[in-house]
């Protein structure tokens, strides 16, 4: 039986006491059924420490800690585990392994050479994305037999699912940063069908919904921010240390750099 996830609802992330999972799946956990989930992650994973890998991991350990079968699904040329300590139920799966020759340097760049340097970039992420969905398609169709609904960690994930299973299969795909570091990018056009073909697509602050919206005429777009995990350890406010700060760069200050 698949979800129907025609009635999910726009929540609030302030209604959400737990994590980002309570908030994306409450209306699909509404009938206190457990689901089948996929997990597509096209980005790195092993070994690596991100806000996308720890938000890969942290989904798939709470699904499956509500007794959700879950599949987590990466593709890194790295040979390893996760960075972040992943539950044992979880059925991870790193299928990016032994990449071909083509997509490595000099032959990569021979394949995508073209006069206009936007164009040459292009082609090179294009032979790279279309590889792993070649790879991916027989997975991705084995699995959907029993799948309820698939969810896709970038756009290039989410054109992956739907070239290979089509519009018939529940997706929710992410966006991670500010919407113009997707939508002003070279490749835009070629996964803008498959976000906007989504059931869901989830953005990080209540004020990129309407910039989404006013691209995309068909997904419905939820406010979903990160979580952050409380510390019990009480701040020394006098001493004057900065212990984070983020990355000035375009993809996490689009304030700054657009």
């Amino acid at each position: 039986m698949r979800v129907d996830v025609a009635d999910i609802k726009s929540t609030s992330p302030l209604d959400c006491p737990d994590t980002y999972l309570n908030l994306a799946f409450e209306t699909l956990d509404s009938q206190q059924r457990k689901m089948r989930v996929v997990l597509v992650n096209l980005g790195p994973t092993i070994e690596s420490r991100g806000g996308v890998e720890r938000i890969f991991i942290s989904m798939a350990n709470e699904l499956v800690g509500k007794g959700h079968r879950v599949t987590a699904l990466c593709f890194d040329a790295k040979i390893g585990k996760p960075a972040f300590a992943l539950d044992k139920r979880v059925d991870f799966r790193n299928t990016g392994r032994g990449f071909p020759l083509f997509l490595k340097s000099p032959w990569k760049n021979i394949l995508s050479w073209r006069v206009d340097k936007n164009e040459r970039k292009l082609q090179r992420e294009l032979l790279s994305v279309r590889w792993k969905a070649r790879v991916l398609s027989p997975i991705l169709k084995k699995l959907s037999s029993e799948t309820d609904v698939f969810v896709a960690f970038q756009m290039q994930s989410a054109w992956t699912v739907r070239k290979a299973l089509g519009e018939e299969v529940p997706l929710i795909t992410m966006f991670h940063s500010h919407p113009k570091v997707y939508m002003s990018s070279l490749i835009w056009k070629t996964y803008e069908s498959a976000v906007d073909s989504s059931d869901i697509l989830t953005v990080l602050m209540p004020s990129y919904i309407r910039e989404v919206c006013s691209r995309l005429r068909n997904v419905k777009v939820l406010s979903v921010p990160n979580p952050v995990e409380i510390s019990s350890k009480q701040a020394v406010l006098e001493e004057k240390v900065i212990v984070c700060v983020a990355r000035l760069s375009r993809e996490k200050n689009g304030r700054i750099t657009y």
